[in-house]
């Protein structure tokens, strides 16, 4: 399956215990790393004299990569050891055809 079908099947609902604790520890991951460039980029790159430090955008950027790449970072390292996040999709029952009137 690509990652288009991915994307495309990808339900929040059929997530495993294992796949809610990594979303949840994503989520924290990527927070934490926002906090961390927030904190620090105004000391490694300073504003010039008179502008203000940006405030939401290396941060943001940071902590959503971050986010996402820890995300699909986990479940590539749960893929091969064998755990899977996300259950298989429901089969949906075959409807019989349908009967012209007679």
């Amino acid at each position: 399956m690509g990652l288009r079908e991915d994307f495309s099947n990808f339900d929040l609902g059929r997530l495993t215990l294992v796949g809610w604790l990594v979303f949840l520890l994503s989520i924290a991951a990527g927070l934490a790393l926002g906090i961390v460039v927030g904190t620090y980029w105004t000391t490694m790159f300073p504003p010039e004299p008179g502008r203000p430090p940006p405030r939401f955008g290396p941060p943001g950027i940071a902590g959503f990569v971050g986010m996402v790449g820890f995300f699909f970072a986990a479940k590539g390292l749960l893929n091969l050891a064998g755990i899977t996040m996300v259950r298989p999709k429901p089969e949906q029952p075959k409807e019989p055809p349908e009967r012209g009137h007679d």
